[in-house]
């Protein structure tokens, strides 16, 4: 439903939204503004993904879920990445890289506790971990490059 319902539907609205936040002079053949969260922006996502992870627990928890909190944690990370991204905050990365560490834990879970042939989708998920570091790190030095060519 997460890739059905709000992935795809983004896809277009991040390509209108990056082509209308280009940048005049590209950085290192990066052509989009890359932008960074104040303390202000950081403490309302935080709240908001403390709250919304807390009510969609409940609610898994109610549906008779398993894992409950941790995967409540990783739909709802994987939104506000996902809206960060639109808005080309590089802090996204940071909850791109929870996602990924939080379902590394799921699918470990998995392989362990239900003796799964999952490998597959660990190592996936690992991929994705190396990729949002890699992401996180050269977003920021792009961020810093955009600051100085800006001033």
């Amino acid at each position: 439903m997460l890739n059905a319902m709000f992935y795809f539907p983004d896809q277009f609205i991040g390509i209108y939204l990056w082509k209308k936040n280009k940048t005049v002079q590209a950085v290192e053949g990066e052509d989009v503004t890359v932008q960074s969260l104040t303390k202000k922006g950081w403490m309302y996502t935080i709240v908001s993904i403390v709250i919304l992870t807390a009510a969609y627990g409940l609610f898994m928890k109610y549906l008779g879920g398993n894992l409950v909190w941790t995967d409540s944690a990783t739909n709802v990370l994987s939104i506000a990445a996902q809206i960060l991204m639109l808005k080309r905050f590089t802090e996204q990365w940071l909850l791109w890289i929870s996602v990924n560490i939080l379902s590394i834990f799921l699918w470990i879970t998995a392989l362990v506790t239900q003796a799964g042939n999952d490998f597959l989708l660990l190592v996936m998920w690992s991929a994705f971990l190396v990729n949002s570091i890699y992401g996180y790190i050269n977003w920021g030095k792009l961020y810093n490059k955009q600051l100085k060519e800006a001033a």
